[in-house]
């Protein structure tokens, strides 16, 4: 990929991208660190100041976990809350006509 390339990806990175982009190297160089292993200097800087090819793999990288984890457990999460939602709609329904029964029986227990 050339330098144009790599240029046009990162301005068309989303957000959410940049800042795992950006918390993947800080923990891949803080976890290196700890477990002694000797990363290339030039790696051994903020995010911004990676070499071009380095942004634009962690990025790649950073866009397919969010791709394949974060967005379905996003959507997964979006479709439990519009389940609960529904069931809890369900159970004020079912309250709401418990008691509508119940004022009715009342009724007639007065009218006997």
């Amino acid at each position: 990929m050339d330098e144009e390339s790599i240029k046009r990806f990162l301005e068309k990175a989303d957000s959410d991208w940049i800042k795992l982009a950006i918390f993947m190297h800080k923990s891949y160089e803080a976890n290196a660190h700890a477990l002694e292993w000797k990363t290339q200097e030039k790696c051994q800087v903020s995010f911004w100041d990676l070499p071009m090819e380095n942004k634009a793999t962690m990025l790649a990288v950073a866009e397919c976990v969010h791709n394949e984890f974060i967005a379905k457990v996003l959507e997964r999460n979006k479709m439990l809350e519009r389940q609960a939602i529904r069931d809890s709609q369900f159970v004020y329904d079912t309250i709401a006509e418990k008691n509508e029964l119940r004022k009715e029986l009342d009724e007639l227990k007065k009218r006997l």
